[in-house]
């Protein structure tokens, strides 16, 4: 099975384009690149296992960027990973730091072991996740399907717009995109993270078709989940890497 990700990062803010407007542009389009992992199995797997622990709850939506190699002030490097991941249960953010050595001419090796933080809202007990389903017109107006793609960087431009309108005021949010293929068989699937002062609104939208070129008029089956945070469980942080960076 052949998985691609979409390349450009994952956080956007209000405004930036999320269910993009079908009606004057035709369909959207994002740019995947080849990736041999997608979703939260982006994170290496020493992360995701000094994790596992917190990942309770019945699972909704999860991502993670691709890792990337940053400069600290002092001129050394290290790579940086970061994930979330959602259920009715709980929110988990994931950071991962791991400190590189330079062999020159821009390149590094590792010269250490992964450390991992984490930090995790419990929501208020009761929450459930809402399904639905969606064509690609919902929301929008004219005849975008018969005109020409158009590329965009924001995973949630694809969606309908009214599907996407709970985020739009939602301050950063974190989406993610990426897509499955076998002969016969592809799926596309777009996640969303927005948090709060007081909740969470987590995204799962998907759609499959036979083959690439019929997923725009592929149906989307969705899932959604809108809650607030207990305020009655203190926020945790776990792991030898420091404190979650919001």
């Amino acid at each position: 099975m052949a998985g691609q990700v979409e390349p450009r990062g994952s956080s956007r803010s209000p405004g930036g384009g999320g269910g993009g407007a079908l009606s004057q542009t035709g369909p959207l389009r994002l740019p995947y690149e080849p990736a041999e992992a997608v979703g939260f199995e982006m994170l290496p797997g020493e992360i995701r296992a000094a994790v596992t622990w917190q990942l309770l709850g019945d699972h909704v939506a999860a991502a993670a960027d691709r890792v990337r190699v940053r400069r600290r002030a002092d001129g050394t490097t290290y790579q940086f990973a970061r994930g979330w991941w959602a259920s009715t249960e709980r929110i988990v953010i994931v950071e991962g730091r791991r400190s590189l050595a330079s062999l020159g001419d821009g390149r590094f090796r590792p010269s250490g072991q992964w450390e991992a933080s984490s930090k995790t809202r419990q929501l208020v007990s009761g929450a459930r996740a809402v399904r639905s389903c969606w064509r690609q017109g919902d929301g929008q107006t004219g005849q975008g399907q018969r005109a020409r793609a158009r590329m965009v960087d924001d995973p949630l431009a694809i969606l309908p717009g009214r599907l996407v309108a709970p985020l739009q005021s939602a301050g950063e949010v974190w989406g993610h995109a990426w897509q499955l293929s076998r002969k016969g068989w592809v799926q596309e699937v777009v996640v969303a993270l927005a948090l709060r002062p007081d909740r969470a609104l987590v995204l799962r939208a998907e759609r499959e078709a036979t083959r690439k070129s019929a997923l725009e008029s592929a149906e989307w089956a969705a899932t959604t989940l809108d809650a607030a945070f207990d305020d009655d469980v203190r926020p945790l942080r776990s792991g030898s890497g420091g404190a979650i960076q919001r």
